[in-house]
């Protein structure tokens, strides 16, 4: 009996392995080397758009309107 090889060409594990390894390089990126990691705020905020779509997401909110808000409570950097 011969197994089948989990990492061939096209295959849905190599897809999924390959999407996970991307987002995961992407969050590092964004938390450590990209030019606005050294502001402060949210990590939600600056890894995904989450953070923005839970304001805008129920009907009468805004993440427009949370800006104001955040830049009280976290300031200019450096």
């Amino acid at each position: 009996m011969v197994l089948p090889d989990l990492f061939s060409a096209f295959s849905p594990l190599r897809v999924l392995v390959f999407i996970a390894l991307y987002y995961v390089l992407r969050t590092v990126y964004r938390l450590t080397l990209h030019p606005l990691a050294g502001f402060p705020g949210p990590k939600l905020a600056a890894v995904s758009n989450l953070y923005a779509m839970s304001y805008d997401l129920p009907l009468r909110s805004s993440f427009l309107k949370k800006l104001p808000q955040l830049h009280d409570q976290y300031g200019p950097s450096r």
